[in-house]
């Protein structure tokens, strides 16, 4: 029981990112969308939105929004947050909005935040 939980822990520790890997992260995300038709206009960490827990080790765990946008067609988008919600890393989508593009009728103008869980010495 002991060790299947200690597992469970471990497993949920490698959901989350350091701190310092965010523009890691980052790279992760456009990997997530390198053999899809997307293109990526802005992605922008802001600062830690909230503190939501430390650990005995001194570690603190903070919710760390992302704005992105970019520019998909629709079946390219859904595919695009599949592999997100199917990252091995926690990863949010907290927002989500798609415009026309009148100039595009194909291709949407598309914003989102997401929403990482990052790992910091505390």
């Amino acid at each position: 029981q002991i060790d299947k939980q200690k597992t469970q822990l471990e497993n949920l520790k490698n959901k989350l990112f350091w701190g310092k890997d965010i523009g890691r992260f980052l790279n992760e995300l456009t990997k997530l969308a390198s053999d899809l038709p997307i293109e990526f206009s802005s992605l922008k960490p802001e600062s830690a939105s909230a503190v939501i827990g430390k650990e005995p080790k001194g570690y603190l765990f903070a919710q760390v929004p992302i704005s992105v946008a970019l520019k998909s067609a629709y079946d390219n988008l859904v595919e695009f947050l599949r592999r997100i919600e199917e990252s091995d890393k926690y990863i949010n989508i907290d927002t989500l909005n798609i415009e026309s593009d009148r100039s595009d009728i194909y291709r949407h103008n598309i914003k989102m935040k997401l929403i990482i869980l990052v790992k910091e010495e505390g």
